[in-house]
């Protein structure tokens, strides 16, 4: 199948439907020193959230790391796809590929981004790139010919220029161990820097494993303390972190300047119990919980989470998306009852969920795009129809407009765009709009983020 033509399903498939959310009764948050929950944090990329190896349990990450080559001032005059020139909601759209990435904009046109980077992700709502290459810091030993000891990260406009170095590989010890900086992420207002710490021995093997944080209007940096190696985080708000527990059991909540610490869930909570086996009848009690970030909604505060448990084999996971709101949680289990489940958070409280039941490593072979709003209690189904339905693809990434009006969903590297419901049709669970718009490019690139 070479052509965008025989990767198009021809027929046209009925689109409404609608998934319900499995909402329970308040669950009773414990305080957290100085917390409070500020819009304007998104998480970007696509998180495909089951367990890997028993060994580490680490959730598999698709992000941006962009590789980027060359500047251009403006977009160029190439175009791709299937005779689409534009794209609706405007502003422009980070794509990238093992490959490169690069802009494309609403008319069609393509621009890379920034000089010598060989990664970037969108930051501070979608207003800025949190970019890196490998370093320029002499004293940073690389453990082969070909290999970079580590990477520098610059923060910069969208265009790439200006660079500010943020972030500057640390020095190989002189036993030759390696410090590497890892799952850094700006928070939101830009005003601070949360990284992993790592320190390798010459063989790999690991030593220790710390998170900080860094002022970037003073340079100061802050150990918080020791976090697992392989645990993850994401910001709440610009002064709390939430870090989940070595056994991946629990949230801690994490202030950003102190390092003060407090539980802030446990997969053992009572009414998270009750909302992981509403939405997954059968699969027992949770076993694992994983923060994905804060929502961006003004006046309805939420924190996402994903809850999963394994099968007795070990062989799959039943999963769901939460949202966590002051006392109450919000469930999601969309797809079949073992199908994996990613996040993307949109603006003005928009977040997409694209399902596959494919092993976590392998490209999405089947699934389904559904899309909700954290004032709400539905989910839509993204219809498909024979422009955004490949034969043997299911979805693999997507962004929201900076408006939230619009979707872009990749399948399998064809980028399509439907208008998303209003508030009002997803709170009376009526589905998707039979007159949703959808365009395609064929880009062979998954979306990073949707920018102005």
């Amino acid at each position: 199948m070479n052509s965008v033509e025989d990767r198009i399903r021809a027929a046209t498939r009925a689109a409404a439907d609608t998934v319900p959310a499995g909402l329970v009764p308040p669950l009773e948050l414990p305080p957290a020193p100085g917390r409070r929950f500020v819009p304007g944090r998104q998480r970007q990329g696509v998180r495909w959230l089951a367990p890997a190896a028993a060994a580490v349990g680490v959730v598999a990450v698709f992000v941006g790391a962009l590789a980027l080559a060359g500047h251009t001032a403006g977009p160029t005059s190439r175009r791709h796809g299937t005779g689409v020139e534009k794209f609706p909601g405007g502003g422009r759209i980070l794509l990238s590929d093992d490959a490169g990435s690069q802009w494309l904009y609403a008319d069609g046109k393509t621009a890379t981004v920034g000089a010598g980077f060989t990664g970037a992700s969108l930051a501070d709502g979608s207003r800025k790139l949190l970019a890196w290459r490998p370093t320029q810091n002499p004293e940073a030993q690389p453990q082969c010919a070909r290999c970079s000891a580590d990477v520098d990260y610059y923060v910069t406009a969208l265009s790439g220029t200006p660079q500010r170095l943020v972030l500057r590989a640390e020095p190989t010890t002189k036993r030759g161990n390696q410090v590497i900086h890892e799952d850094v992420q700006l928070a939101p207002g830009g005003a601070t820097l949360a990284y992993m710490r790592l320190q390798e021995s010459p063989n790999g093997r690991p030593l220790s494993a710390h998170l900080w944080t860094r002022n970037l209007a003073t340079g100061a940096s802050a150990d918080l303390g020791p976090v697992p190696s392989f645990a993850a985080f994401a910001w709440q708000d610009p002064s709390t972190i939430v870090a989940q527990s070595g056994d991946q059991r629990s949230l801690i909540s994490i202030n950003a300047t102190t390092g003060a610490r407090s539980q802030l869930i446990s997969v053992r909570s009572p009414r998270l119990v009750q909302a992981f086996e509403q939405a997954r009848p059968g699969a027992g009690p949770p076993t694992r919980i994983t923060p994905l970030g804060a929502s961006q909604a003004a006046g309805h505060p939420v924190f996402a989470v994903d809850v999963t448990a394994a099968t007795p084999n070990g062989s799959a996971v039943y999963d769901l998306v939460a949202f966590l709101s002051g006392a109450s949680v919000t469930a999601y289990a969309a797809g079949g009852s073992r199908a994996y489940q990613s996040l993307t958070l949109g603006p003005n409280g928009y977040f997409a969920i694209l399902t596959t039941t494919s092993p976590p490593g392998c490209p999405p072979l089947n699934g389904t795009a559904y899309v909700g709003n954290v004032r709400t209690r539905h989910l839509a189904r993204v219809p498909v129809t024979g422009k955004n339905m490949i034969v043997g693809g299911g979805p693999a990434g997507a962004a929201f407009s900076p408006s939230g009006r619009y979707l872009a969903v990749d399948y399998q590297g064809l980028l399509t765009f439907t208008r998303t419901p209003t508030i009002a049709s997803l709170a009376a669970g009526s589905g998707y709009p039979a007159h949703f718009v959808a365009t395609a490019f064929d880009f062979g690139k998954t979306p990073q983020g949707w920018a102005r």
